[in-house]
């Protein structure tokens, strides 16, 4: 996303701030900055001229279900174009299997698993079921940095860490000031210095950056971990104010409709580069688009060579020790010629994830991964009983004990009756499951006829297979 993309975006902000735990006061304490923190955030994500957001009531000490409810309206009644940010302080912590959650007015820590509580999954999959184009989340709180965003969706978040192996964050030093975390972050959203490119914003990352400098000289404040699952700028504040109308004696002329963006283009890019969308008729449920194939070599090779992709590049992403296997067939940002046609693999989901908003933004059309869900729609095309066994049959499928014996061209094979090639086999492809979790659908070449319909969930810590691709939808 550029700065281009946000003339038409309404930026909304919801903050929740939980300072006092009376049902469990010796484990969760009281809290100096919350309550006063949910009031400087809201104050300058909306301050005149440099504010973008319009912020919603913050919720202060509120109970579970009470926090529950309104992140939940907050991200369900959100438009296409809305950009939200969601800001939380309060306790955070980890139940005795590991997951985080965030503690409300009623929690008691000692029953974690039964106790009221917002937990991360509950909060991922909110955010992931959103309308919302862009959603970010700003999490001030012990153990923060062991939420995860979703996979397949644009969601940044923004979480306080010690990056000591302490997950312990300070509070307040005193009952009118402010978390140190958040201390920081609200400064950095008035510091115009920090719009180093000159667009009008200060972005996400910007911040992110300008309090890692801070906890670098000071160990007072902690350090910020971000996740962004999309590619390009997250705005979260304007460097310059916004000019104020002034009275005048000239005609008024009607001002611009915002929803209808300046015209603006992109390099162009050689035919097909992007891709080809096939629509998945509705049965009973919303219709949506599927790529014709799975993205190609020669696809993804044209996402990394277009300017401000550079973090996809191989040598960028390999400096992740999960990700040392990325684009692992490649010979630096060169594909061999006849393999232009088959299927990327060994890449990471957020690169895949990065590629469809690439290519979202030159379509007009909101580009993702699929979800697990549309894949089974798509792949059964309307066919009940063993669907899978009719596309082996009719040799539409490249899987193990076919010809092949390794990935072919996208098109070498028939498509299914809804025009969709290598749904079963070839690659296995990058979805998304209600939690917005990365799983895997489809098999690949190597796959046995048995396990074609299988669900495969895909590791953090090995997340580039070489025998998983990805297609695109919307």
């Amino acid at each position: 996303m550029t700065s281009d993309d946000f003339r038409s975006t309404a930026f909304k902000a919801l903050a929740v701030g939980n300072a006092h735990f009376p049902e469990d006061p010796h484990r969760l304490g009281r809290l100096n900055g919350p309550l006063n923190d949910v009031d400087a955030v809201c104050e300058a994500l909306s301050v005149p001229g440099t504010g973008l957001f319009h912020c919603e009531p913050p919720l202060k000490d509120s109970a579970a279900q009470a926090v529950l409810d309104g992140v939940d309206r907050f991200f369900t009644e959100a438009q296409p174009d809305d950009c939200l940010l969601l800001y939380y302080s309060g306790h955070g912590r980890v139940d005795v299997h590991g997951d985080f959650y965030l503690c409300a007015r009623d929690t008691d820590s000692g029953k974690s698993l039964s106790t009221p509580r917002v937990t991360g999954e509950q909060l991922r999959k909110i955010a992931f079921n959103s309308p919302a184009m862009l959603k970010v989340i700003v999490l001030d709180c012990c153990y923060a940095d062991r939420f995860t965003a979703a996979y397949g969706d644009r969601q940044y978040v923004l979480a306080a860490t010690r990056r000591s192996g302490n997950p312990l964050v300070p509070d307040a030093p005193g009952p009118d000031e402010l978390s140190p975390f958040t201390a920081a972050f609200v400064a950095a959203l008035g510091h115009a210095g920090l719009d180093t490119d000159h667009d009008g914003f200060i972005t996400a990352h910007d911040v992110a950056r300008h309090i890692c400098d801070l906890a670098a000289e000071d160990p007072a404040v902690p350090f910020a971990d971000e996740q962004w699952r999309g590619s390009g700028i997250v705005p979260i504040a304007r460097s310059r104010p916004v000019p104020v109308a002034r009275p005048s004696s000239r005609p008024v002329r009607k001002p611009r409709d915002p929803r209808v963006g300046r015209p603006k283009t992109a390099p162009p890019v050689r035919p097909g580069v992007l891709p080809d969308l096939v629509p998945v008729p509705p049965s009973g449920k919303p219709q949506f688009h599927l790529s014709r194939h799975l993205v190609t070599n020669g696809q993804f090779h044209a996402f990394l060579l277009d300017a401000g992709n550079e973090r996809w590049h191989p040598e960028a992403v390999r400096r992740d020790p999960a990700a040392r296997d990325y684009l692992r067939y490649w010979d630096g940002l060169d594909v061999a010629p006849d393999q232009e046609r088959h299927p990327v693999v060994a890449v990471t989901p957020d690169a895949a994830a990065a590629y469809a908003a690439w290519a979202g933004r030159r379509l007009s059309r909101p580009l993702r991964l699929p979800r697990a869900e549309e894949w089974e729609r798509a792949a059964a095309a309307g066919r009940d009983g063993d669907w899978a066994a009719e596309d082996v049959r009719s040799g539409r499928v490249c899987f193990r004990g076919t010809a092949q014996g390794g990935l072919s061209d996208v098109d070498d094979l028939a498509p299914n009756p809804y025009g969709l090639s290598d749904l079963l086999g070839n690659a296995w492809e990058i979805c998304v499951d209600g939690a917005g979790r990365p799983v895997l659908r489809g098999g690949a070449f190597d796959t046995p006829a048995g396990r074609l319909r299988d669900e495969v969930p895909l590791p953090p810590d090995a997340p580039c297979r070489a025998d998983t691709g990805f297609r695109c939808a919307c």
